[in-house]
């Protein structure tokens, strides 16, 4: 009984002087240059979009920024805290950053608020999710060190990310949520979606190509409403959750290109790593011909692009409430993209 006390003992020390330790190793080189790699680069990011932001929000109504934001690297690494304005933090597991371009505390790894959010299987905030920290209703992101900091062309870089599940959950709430269609698709539906793809692809060939011409956009619109409402008579129950699907990640989407530009990072539409860059929506239809994607691919990926694009689309028309319009939909009364391009082209 002795020797299981004295062991018991010995273990309870070595947990009070690791946690102790911790404690105390977060005090240690404070100053923003001397964190290492992966702290510099939160912060860096996050201290660039926010400047970006402010000169010109990503959306209008934009409410990122009314609220904390954690980063978690890894479930043994510290983690970094952005304060909202004004808002001090005052805990011995929390170090403020000296010298760094943005507010920011970094935590300590035994910070007992974060563990479970460290363990859990969850990613960010989900719609609806509550998180407080530090006396505040806090967005929290588990950072991807394999996808989210050095690979170019993905959705997981850091702030592309970030910012793109924070609109879901700050801006999205109200929206139509995004369904997906599981039911097959016949040759009629995909003959009329490649054919829309078709029309699609001129518009991204000009706007890669940086030349805009507004009446000549105006007329692909008109093309891409019209195919549109071929596909909407021919499967009105499909085309209803596609376009949910569409306009609620494709909004994010755009919302995350325009956060990577003011990272000065490489992300577009229809980017998806170094080898595909811009790939033209008219080759889909050989690409699905010829099996090098599939149905899946169809449904669940390319809605991103083209909901990205007629964000893009709609910017380039010179329809300046566009954001307004979705900001008020609501469940009952959805709005999709395709809804504000037709009134405003047609």
């Amino acid at each position: 009984m002795k020797v299981f006390k004295k062991i018991l003992m010995a273990a309870v020390a070595v947990v009070v002087v690791s946690f102790v330790g911790c404690i105390v190793e977060n005090k240690l080189n404070s100053n923003y240059n001397n964190l290492d790699t992966v702290g510099r680069f939160v912060i860096r990011e996050f201290s660039d979009y926010k400047k970006a932001a402010e000169k010109k929000p990503m959306w209008k109504g934009d409410k990122f920024f009314d609220h904390p934001v954690l980063v978690l690297d890894g479930a043994l690494n510290k983690a970094y805290y952005f304060p909202v304005k004004g808002q001090s933090v005052n805990s011995i597991f929390a170090t403020k950053i000296k010298n760094a371009p943005v507010d920011v505390y970094r935590l300590s790894r035994v910070t007992p608020q974060i563990i479970g959010k460290k363990m859990s299987i969850g990613y960010f905030n989900t719609i609806g999710e509550k998180y407080n920290l530090f006396g505040k209703d806090t967005y929290y992101v588990k950072l991807d060190n394999k996808n989210g900091i050095n690979k170019n062309y993905t959705p997981q870089h850091f702030m592309p990310f970030l910012s793109h599940e924070a609109f879901h959950y700050y801006m999205q709430n109200e929206w139509a949520d995004g369904e997906r269609f599981d039911e097959p698709y016949t040759e009629n539906d995909l003959n009329l979606l490649f054919d829309e793809y078709d029309v699609l692809d001129k518009y991204q060939r000009m706007r890669v190509n940086g030349n805009i011409n507004k009446k000549e956009l105006k007329n692909i619109a008109r093309d891409y409403v019209s195919a549109m409402d071929k596909r909407i008579k021919a499967n009105p129950n499909y085309l209803n959750k596609e376009m949910s699907m569409e306009t609620a990640e494709g909004s994010a989407t755009y919302v995350g290109i325009k956060a990577a530009k003011a990272v000065d990072y490489k992300f577009d539409v229809m980017c998806f790593n170094d080898k595909a860059v811009h790939v033209p929506f008219s080759t889909l239809r050989k690409q699905y011909k010829d099996k090098t994607i599939n149905m899946n691919h169809l449904r669940n990926i390319v809605p991103y692009e083209t909901g990205a694009l007629l964000c893009f689309m709609l910017d380039d028309l010179g329809v300046d409430n566009w954001q307004d319009v979705l900001n008020k939909q609501t469940k009952k009364k959805p709005v999709y993209l395709y809804d504000i391009i037709k009134k405003n082209v047609m």
